[in-house]
């Protein structure tokens, strides 16, 4: 039983090496490219993002996910890490939904409360 816990602990010490060994070439691809993707942009995805302008620095963090009640709708969080500027009230949530004619994203006022994001 020791030896599978040492395996475990082994393996687990070894992932989050390997997840603060890869920090600088994200910063790096960060820092060259402004954002970072994963997804495609008008459906479900992670975004990462740099923010620099006069008042504010630092990084910004986007994930949109599909809306259960609505197959077209996508639910979008928006937050932000800053080093410069205050973070107060920069931070939202809103939906959107793609127009089943154009395709384009269509934003809503407010997310219902029945409109619950997938898991």
């Amino acid at each position: 039983m020791k030896r599978w816990f040492l395996r475990l602990a082994l393996v687990v010490f070894a992932l989050i090496w390997l997840l603060f060994a890869c920090f600088p070439l994200l910063a790096l691809i960060l820092a060259a490219n402004d954002e970072i993707m994963i997804g495609p942009e008008q459906r479900s995805h992670f975004r990462l993002f740099m923010v620099s302008s006069d008042e504010h620095r630092g990084v910004g963090i986007e994930w949109s996910r599909r809306m259960s009640a609505h197959s077209d709708c996508y639910l979008s969080n928006v937050n932000f890490l800053l080093w410069e500027g205050d973070v107060a009230g920069q931070n939202v949530e809103f939906c959107r939904c793609l127009d089943q004619e154009t395709g384009l994203p269509e934003p809503l006022p407010m997310c219902g409360s029945s409109l619950l994001p997938d898991s």
